[in-house]
């Protein structure tokens, strides 16, 4: 299973290898940067260009915090989510705006993202989404994303990520998410660190996309 890792010119200047640690004016963020929980999400999930594959792993974190990453796979949502429903979000009646990350101190100006459905897009059993983001713009639409998000924190399971451990998802296949549980050692929360990589599976697929002169590099 081949990966080629990719940047983005908007997300930590464009580095390869990316920090998840907070950051002091994006604690509150929901991005790798945040002190408490981020919600369920794929990775840049209405991004132009969208990665196969996210890798995390772990550097740094204490045994006396209870911060998990869950996950739940799309064929078991599917299973969980009626046919209407199913329906519903494959059409393009959802909007959700890029990743707080995307838009800090943005390197290149992208405007507002595009309508788009929430299931189907790489593949037909892709899940676009990131709750409390994504939002319906009809009342069919509205409703199909409650269901969804009672679905996910039904299904999720967690993995307590530690030093040395190595977590790989395929990011088409899946959400994820930050549960912040029991904190006893506030310090050691804010020092928590991760380093994470985004992959394709061919940089020929994106080339229209990166930076001349940086073929591993999207525009934006």
């Amino acid at each position: 299973m081949w990966q080629e890792p990719i940047g983005y010119a908007n997300v930590n200047d464009g580095d390869i290898f990316q920090d998840i640690h907070p950051k002091r004016d994006l604690v509150a963020s929901q991005s790798q940067k945040a002190l408490k929980p981020i919600f369920f999400h794929k990775d840049l999930a209405n991004h132009f260009v969208r990665p196969d594959w996210v890798n995390i792993l772990g550097l740094r974190s204490s045994t006396e915090n209870e911060v998990y990453t869950s996950f739940v796979r799309n064929k078991d949502l599917l299973n969980e989510l009626d046919s209407q429903t199913q329906a519903v979000l494959r059409r393009p009646e959802f909007y959700t705006p890029f990743d707080d990350l995307t838009m800090y101190k943005s390197a290149v100006q992208l405007g507002n993202a595009d309508m788009h459905p929430i299931l189907g897009g790489a593949t037909p059993t892709d899940f676009r989404f990131f709750e409390n983001r994504t939002e319906g713009q009809t009342p069919a639409a509205k409703l199909a994303v409650a269901r969804l998000v009672d679905v996910l924190h039904r299904l999720k399971k967690r993995v307590l990520i530690q030093p040395g451990d190595l977590i790989g998802s395929a990011n088409n296949d899946c959400l994820h998410n930050k549960d912040v549980g029991t904190i006893r050692d506030e310090k050691a929360l804010k020092e928590r660190w991760l380093m994470k990589t985004v992959n394709v599976r061919s940089l020929q697929d994106h080339h229209a996309h990166f930076i001349e002169g940086r073929p591993r590099i999207v525009h934006g």
